[in-house]
């Protein structure tokens, strides 16, 4: 399960960083430097909240545990990934 999470986790980060440079290329520059600073924001947001999840599981014995916190910590860049293609797709929309 474990290399199962690590694949997910590697293909949803491919698909954010592609997402964050089409947009970057894409908007205008207002709104690019606001991307710019929320993506900032929001990598400094992920890692804390990966520093409070594996403080939490820390406190939990069992192997179901793992699996459980890898969950979690893909979440995050997998949300992260859709919320940005969900811009891409709203810049193309009326466009040929």
């Amino acid at each position: 399960m474990s290399d199962c999470y690590s694949v997910a986790y590697k293909a949803f980060d491919h698909r954010l960083n592609v997402a964050y440079q089409r947009l970057l290329k894409t908007l205008p520059t207002v709104p690019a430097q606001k991307l710019k600073a929320s993506q900032r924001s929001w990598l400094t947001f992920r890692d804390a909240e990966l520093a409070t999840q594996s403080a939490i599981f820390a406190t939990r014995q069992g192997t179901m545990y793992v699996p459980m916190q890898e969950d979690e910590g893909m979440s995050l860049t997998r949300d992260r990934a859709l919320r940005l293609e969900s811009y891409l797709g709203v810049m193309s929309v009326g466009e040929p």
